[in-house]
């Protein structure tokens, strides 16, 4: 992957899912240190230290599924009252949240207004004062997730497979695509081993918080 930025063919290399001690060990070995961990995060997922060790190597946390939290009524109504005051709705004051916490976060529609919705949290975001901020964490952190989406994705904590199956970002999966469906041997270990059992990921649906399908390569 390191090969590939000093070939110009891609600017940078960013990781998914990724547990501090899965960066610390990264980091003492690549040459080119990821730019980007994109893990799943919303009010009831904080994982202050994953942010901070994050913040502190220089590494941009990328949220998935951000709207996760609103289909709990107990969340929707706590920010309910902050989407009238700011005259928006709660998902732009949600995603607003990320932006406000350091986070970007990467969301998906089809449809023109949700998209419109999604854009407005980048004007929302200043809007937002410290309190509502802090508001927002403390409403989500005092009922945490239980099932964080990985768990959901890969089955019970005892059936996940090995950490080379934290490595689903965009980039490790365009890169799978670049290589083509025979393993490379100049293939890392972990990368040759995802390719051998691409067929145990499967994902399950789970209350919309993931896509109706993924496509692994062929």
């Amino acid at each position: 992957m390191e090969a590939l930025v000093d070939e110009g063919r891609i600017r940078s290399l960013g990781v998914s899912n990724f547990r501090v001690s899965d960066l610390q060990r990264l980091l003492g070995f690549a040459r080119i240190p990821p730019v980007v961990n994109q893990v799943e995060g919303h009010p009831q997922l904080l994982q202050p230290r994953l942010r901070d060790f994050c913040s502190s190597s220089g590494i941009q946390i990328m949220s998935y599924s951000p709207l996760v939290s609103i289909s709990e009524d107990w969340l929707l109504q706590s920010v309910d009252a902050i989407a009238r005051r700011l005259d928006t709705t709660p998902a732009a004051v949600l995603l607003a949240w990320a932006l406000r916490t350091d986070s970007g976060f990467v969301t998906t529609s089809r449809r023109s207004e949700r998209i419109a919705e999604a854009l407005s949290s980048f004007e929302v975001a200043p809007k937002l004062s410290d309190d509502d901020v802090k508001f927002i964490s403390q409403v989500g952190s005092e009922r945490p997730a239980s099932l964080p989406a990985l768990q959901v994705f890969f089955g019970p904590a005892g059936r996940q497979p090995p950490a080379a199956f934290h490595c689903l970002s965009s980039v490790f999966l365009s890169l799978l695509n670049l290589q083509g469906p025979t393993p490379d041997p100049s293939l890392s270990g972990a990368v040759q081993h995802f390719l051998q059992h691409k067929d145990f990921v499967r994902p399950r649906r789970v209350a919309g918080a993931l896509p109706r399908e993924v496509a692994f390569p062929p």
